[in-house]
């Protein structure tokens, strides 16, 4: 068992500055919303892709030519605005760099 003083310390820490409760500073925010909305698009978009790729190996499979045709075409699309976003978002990451 812990002596009574030392119950004491966990239970009420004094922290540097010499008081009883957790010094509160202004900190930064890891990751803003902006970011985690565009950190998010940008899984979306790779997760469609990723699912496009499947659905044309699954029309091609099936002899679905019209089909496959279409899904090539939003693939391509969607590989296209994959790029996109995730060119903006590495401008964003630049941009936050720069500032520090």
């Amino acid at each position: 068992m812990l002596p009574t003083d030392s119950l004491s310390a966990l239970t009420n820490p004094i922290y540097e500055n010499g008081e009883n409760e957790m010094p509160t500073t202004a900190t930064e925010e890891p990751l803003s919303d902006l970011m985690y909305d565009w950190l998010t698009v940008l899984q979306s978009k790779a997760e469609a892709v990723a699912a496009y790729e499947q659905f044309l190996e699954d029309a091609e499979s099936a002899d679905a030519t019209d089909c496959a045709q279409l899904l090539k075409k939003l693939h391509q699309e969607e590989s296209a605005s994959l790029r996109e976003v995730r060119d903006h978002v590495f401008g964003m990451i630049a941009r936050c760099h720069a500032q520090k």
